[in-house]
């Protein structure tokens, strides 16, 4: 603003030394102070637009680069994932021309196909096939099985007791006999906890088994037999009712208790049988015949000692 000013009042100097006028055309050709004020404004007001003008041009052309650049990013990274896809898939064609090719060498060499390409094939060739390889062996790829077997290789150096306890044995001839006739040994080492009820229960059953195998032993009748059956499986089935929910169910007496029941059961319906059939024909090369049915005590024998030792563990 301030050359502006310095221009104008050169000119006007300028004016009055090369065309010299009177005092009052020098009044009336002089600027007012007012229109210098407008012109210094209006000066001031191109420069300001024309700055402005030039900053949005500067912006706009910015703006417009960086979304060309986004765009050309864009584009080839596009670009880029197609290329990756169609290596991908090239490479899925190799290696399955590859694998046709093995295939066919082995089908040359051995004579048997080892892919999995039975869909592919029409009925009629499945059929030539199925008669071609009848007999002859596995058809398809053998399953990879080495990994079942992994453990045999591994040697364990924490399991290798090999020298450990050299200087430690037992010499088993100087040990001392256990106690048993001790009762401080007896009450306090071998000390027992108390008798659970299921416990209870079971040992209840010793002198029914002991009175069952008496009676096999004896040769007693049908009657009585069958009787000692009912008692066996009236305690089996109180005992499955009582405790057949319950972690004493998974005990070896609960088993065998439940099958010396069952087994009994069966017996007595042989004996059952064999003497109702006895009276219309002879029994003898059936499972009804003496020899039968006495091999069969004997097994029911062996399962109700097997039981009473098994109980009497409880105590």
């Amino acid at each position: 603003m301030k050359k502006v000013f310095l221009n104008t009042l050169f000119i006007f100097l300028f004016s009055l030394w090369m065309f010299p006028v009177s005092a009052n055309e020098i009044e009336l050709d002089m600027p007012t102070f007012s229109d210098m004020k407008n012109a210094v404004q209006k000066s001031t007001n191109n420069v300001k637009d024309s700055a402005i003008q030039k900053t949005d041009d500067i912006k706009n052309n910015l703006e417009e680069t960086l979304e060309n650049a986004k765009n050309i990013t864009e584009n080839r990274m596009e670009g880029w994932k197609l290329k990756g896809k169609e290596k991908i898939q090239q490479g899925k064609e190799k290696i399955k021309k590859a694998k046709e090719n093995a295939n066919g060498a082995l089908l040359k060499a051995g004579g048997k196909p080892t892919d999995e390409s039975l869909s592919k094939l029409t009925k009629k060739e499945k059929q030539d096939l199925l008669l071609k390889y009848q007999d002859k062996g596995y058809y398809g790829t053998l399953p990879n099985i080495e990994r079942e077997f992994d453990y045999i290789k591994q040697i364990s150096k924490k399991t290798n007791l090999k020298n450990k306890y050299k200087d430690t044995l037992i010499d088993e001839m100087n040990l001392k006999k256990t106690p048993l006739d001790d009762e401080l040994f007896l009450d306090v080492i071998l000390k027992k906890e108390k008798d659970s009820k299921y416990t209870k229960d079971v040992l209840r059953m010793i002198p029914v088994f002991e009175r069952f195998k008496d009676c096999i032993s004896n040769f007693c009748d049908i009657q009585k037999f069958n009787a000692n059956v009912n008692l066996v499986d009236l305690y089996a089935r109180r005992l499955e009712k009582d405790y057949g929910n319950t972690n004493d169910a998974m005990s070896e007496s609960f088993y065998l208790i439940r099958n010396v029941a069952y087994l009994a059961k069966l017996q007595g319906n042989l004996k059952y049988e064999a003497n109702f059939y006895s009276k219309y024909m002879p029994l003898t090369g059936t499972i009804y015949s003496k020899e039968e049915i006495a091999k069969k005590d004997l097994e029911l024998l062996d399962e109700l000692n097997k039981t009473i030792f098994t109980l009497q563990q409880l105590k």
